[in-house]
């Protein structure tokens, strides 16, 4: 399977959603807070996604209008973009 890169999904911004959370702080022993997001998306996903992280955010891209609302109910949300 190709890996979807966060810039892939710009090419059509009207089939592609975008959602920006706080950058997670804790995670469970043997995890780093951005692995464990990481593996909470591709477990729960089913589209194609794509993250880029920051100091303070993480910006999520999706495939999905579902999965964005997914990610969303589980993550919270601090603006879009």
């Amino acid at each position: 399977m190709p890996r979807v890169r966060f810039g892939d999904l710009l090419q059509d911004e009207a089939e592609h959603l975008a959602l920006t959370v706080s950058r997670p702080t804790a995670a469970a022993p043997g995890y780093t807070p951005t692995m464990l997001l990481t593996e909470w998306l591709t477990l729960n996903l089913r589209g194609d996604w794509a993250m880029r992280v920051d100091a303070r955010s993480v910006a999520l891209r999706f495939a999905s209008s579902d999965d964005r609302e997914r990610a969303k109910a589980k993550l919270g949300e601090s603006g879009t973009g």
